[in-house]
């Protein structure tokens, strides 16, 4: 037994009840004398032993919980997609909400197509919306491209480890300072001979910053189209 002070004031608490019980008689039942002998014959180990089995049976509700939670938070199974197919949705998606949101949601809608049962549902499910911090490096802040980003998230849908994540984002990094981009020609192309430009860093500002300073007067009127171009030839790598 504890004995503790608290735990003494609670049975006070409960004789105190018990005596009350005596004193009523609405409905015929707190006046039965057996009952109020029933009630007597709680004992302390009784209430302690009660306290434990709320106890554990609160801890198997959170263990449940947990495992539920678990379960909920395993990455989808992963599906082979075509490169081609997934930067030209990529493309067709980009809107006013910027490169992440377009490189992601565009990515996940081949995804959706292609993949079975929670997984799909769960990709179709996806809130997208979320996705709009991402424009112009991080709400217009000019850091890390939303395309990258966008894409190291694309990748952690499928990969449990997250030493695996380290590996692949440092090569998707790399490709992006170092490559000519956008490589990316849409299916319909309006822009031939589209510019081309190695930014040497994975910005916003040194990735735009670097395609902006090698265009002509022309092609600035076509910046947005450069954004749309690169954002699908990330996601194609």
């Amino acid at each position: 037994m504890l004995g503790t002070k608290a735990e003494e004031l609670a049975f006070e608490g409960f004789d105190f009840v018990i005596h009350a019980l005596k004193r009523t008689g609405r409905n015929g039942v707190c006046a039965q004398e057996r009952n109020i002998k029933m009630e007597k014959k709680m004992t302390r180990r009784n209430v302690m032993a009660g306290g434990l089995v709320l106890t554990l049976a609160g801890l198997l509700n959170e263990t449940a919980f947990a495992r539920e939670t678990v379960e909920n938070e395993k990455c989808w199974t992963y599906v082979k997609l075509d490169p081609q197919k997934v930067a030209q949705s990529v493309y067709e998606t980009f809107g006013a909400h910027g490169c992440m949101y377009g490189a992601v949601k565009g990515a996940l809608k081949v995804y959706a197509e292609q993949a079975d049962g929670l997984d799909a549902q769960a990709a179709k499910a996806f809130p997208c919306q979320v996705l709009r911090y991402g424009r112009a490096g991080v709400a217009h802040l000019k850091e890390i491209c939303g395309a990258v980003s966008g894409g190291v998230m694309f990748m952690s849908f499928f990969v449990e480890d997250y030493a695996d994540i380290r590996v692949m984002a440092a090569e998707l990094a790399k490709f992006s300072a170092e490559a000519e981009l956008p490589t990316f020609i849409p299916e319909v192309d309006e822009h031939p001979d589209f510019l081309r430009v190695v930014s040497n860093g994975i910005t916003c500002r040194e990735m735009g910053g670097a395609w902006v300073k090698a265009a002509s007067e022309k092609q600035m009127k076509i910046v947005l189209e450069r954004c749309r171009r690169h954002a699908a030839s990330i996601m194609a790598k």
